[in-house]
């Protein structure tokens, strides 16, 4: 095992290519076969303000990032005074001393490179010094200058041979000036065999997933921290068979699915708390009209604009209870990259099986962090449309009934144009044909055969919890979501007195499964990113199971592993 791990951070003003040098450091580790995990911080300003992106490496499974720093980069002085306190004894700072001012100190060395004297000789322009810092930093490592010239290759092969014949002009520079200025540094990067991974952002992945699912429309406007979804699939609109629409707004997005989804497609939308606030009305009319539809929530904190740079997982009872009345909706979180590629695609299953709208529940944290992924773990899921009838079946009924009372609660279903498969679909109650209705025993009918599907889901395809660690520990760790990462990173070092129970498919909840699991816990720690504790009142709610223990973050800002190391070790005395 490779004895690599190290977290390198680099930060400056926004506009000068923060993010992109993240990530082209994180994918040439991840091009010598390293494991990472790529984290961003950026405010809410259409111009300036503090960007950092931070990279945590090891030759070993990495999780999330860690509150520590071996390399830290300054782009500019407001880097070093935020983050000078977060080195490592014998960190490395790389700066540049024409533009940016650092105190000389015995806990961490500094390196001075002149990058922007550097940049401008070789005719670049300022935004271009990012890369020669990426140069020096993975010179310093003694990493393969290669790797990182094909990731340039990849990621600006838009830009044309030019703008990338100058970027690896500006890296090799970094390396030369590393050679003639030689530095000592703890660790050095070799190549560990061949590539056999991925990394890529949450939000990638559930773009992938859809794309994978066979999703034919993505309608969305705008909103942080699900935005990067609708620039990933137009980006693969022309190779992919899926309309991707830029809407006018939320209203207009949650409505164009209920269409789709009644003329026989797939259809996915993404926004986050605020945007499907707007989206209520329409919610509801998806709910009576038994429309699949997966709708991706990357949650921020609130209320109103709230952060929407940060994150958070405040919105779980939000989108549980959302619309007026009742109706089934399924609800899934994903806790890293991996799961919400293969929960997207389990979500456009679950909407057409069960004719209703399914919740890729996200948050910034997990939307825009980058991630790990072996190859092997992604899985290629079997399309299931569920009851949509083929033309051939249909074509020879002479009575059909959309929404024809069953005992496992699923209608037929038709789509528009179908021979023989006319039905009216409006917000009214409504009758088995689709007519509106205020009859009693019809109106108790339909709504019961709604609420079956959730009974008939919770037999069939509820999943529960995923468990690590240590079945007879004294404290289990209690989660959903993308607190999954930081835990599973904390858990390095805590023994076998800690497991771990992660949460993915949140709602609805299978009470007796989980009243079973749950009660042969000892201690317990509710983890969550929000101030009530929403996910433990719904498990207390479902099952009459309360956690020993709460630990719960809503500043948005994500969970560091050290500070649930911290927590654990309190609750345990060691």
């Amino acid at each position: 095992m490779s004895k690599i791990d190290f977290t390198w951070k680099i930060g400056g003003e926004a506009g000068f290519g923060i993010a992109s040098a993240g990530l082209i450091f994180a994918k040439t580790l991840n091009r010598l076969n390293y494991y990472v995990y790529g984290y961003l911080e950026y405010p809410s300003l259409i111009r300036g303000g503090h960007n950092v992106y931070e990279v945590h490496v090891s030759g070993e499974p990495v999780y999330s990032q860690e509150r520590q720093v071996d390399l830290l980069v300054c782009l500019n002085t407001e880097t070093f005074n935020l983050h000078k306190n977060e080195l490592k004894k014998d960190a490395i700072i790389i700066y540049d001393p024409l533009k940016t001012q650092v105190e000389e100190s015995a806990n961490y060395k500094l390196y001075a490179v002149e990058v922007s004297k550097i940049v401008k000789e070789l005719g670049g322009l300022p935004v271009m010094e990012n890369n020669l810092f990426v140069g020096i930093s993975l010179a310093l490592l003694q990493a393969d200058k290669e790797a990182i010239f094909a990731v340039v290759s990849d990621i600006f092969t838009d830009k044309g041979e030019a703008v990338i014949s100058l970027n690896e002009k500006i890296i090799e520079a970094g390396y030369d000036f590393v050679t003639a200025h030689p530095f000592s540094f703890s660790q050095k990067i070799e190549k560990l065999g061949e590539k056999n991974s991925y990394v890529m952002t949450g939000n990638e992945a559930i773009s992938l997933g859809a794309i994978a699912a066979d999703c034919r429309l993505y309608a969305s406007y705008p909103m942080t921290p699900a935005s990067s979804i609708l620039h990933i699939l137009a980006g693969y609109s022309n190779t992919s068979k899926m309309v991707v629409k830029h809407v006018g707004d939320e209203i207009e997005a949650i409505n164009l699915l209920v269409g789709a989804s009644f003329s026989g497609v797939r259809c996915m939308t993404g926004t986050s708390g605020g945007g499907f606030a707007l989206m209520n009305e329409g919610f509801g009319l998806a709910g009576v009209t038994e429309s699949a539809m997966v709708l991706v929530i990357s949650q921020r904190p609130g209320p109103a604009t709230g952060l929407p740079t940060w994150t958070g997982q405040a919105d779980l009872q939000f989108v549980i209870h959302a619309a007026q009345d009742e109706f089934p909706r399924i609800v899934l979180a994903p806790g890293d990259a991996e799961e919400a590629y293969n929960l997207t695609q389990e979500a456009f299953n679950l909407a057409d099986k069960y004719q209703t709208p399914v919740f890729v529940l996200s948050d910034k944290y997990l939307s825009e962090g980058l991630y790990y992924l072996q190859k092997e773990n992604l899985q290629k899921f079997p399309i299931n449309r569920g009851k949509l009838i083929p033309n051939e079946e249909i074509k020879n009924q002479t009575n059909f009934l959309r929404y024809a009372v069953t005992k496992d609660g699923i209608s037929p279903r038709s789509v528009a144009g179908q021979e023989n498969g006319e039905y009216l679909a409006n917000s009214y109650e409504h009758d088995e044909r689709g007519f509106a209705t205020e009859d009693a025993i019809v109106v108790k009918n339909q709504k019961d055969k709604r609420q079956q599907k959730s009974l008939n889901y919770l037999d069939n395809d509820f999943v529960g919890p995923s468990f690590y660690g240590n079945k007879e520990a004294e404290l289990t760790i209690i989660s959903w979501g993308s607190t999954k990462a930081p835990v599973l990173e904390a858990m390095k070092n805590l023994g076998d007195k800690v497991n771990f129970m992660h949460f993915h498919h949140v709602y609805p909840l299978n009470s007796q499964l989980l009243s079973k699991i749950l009660s042969q816990t000892k201690k317990s720690l509710l983890l969550e990113g929000n101030g009530t504790g929403q996910f433990g009142l719904l498990l207390r709610e479902q099952t009459g199971w309360q956690s020993t223990h709460l630990m719960l973050k809503y500043d948005g800002r994500p969970f560091y592993p050290e500070e649930i190391q911290a927590k654990i070790k309190e609750i345990l005395g060691n």
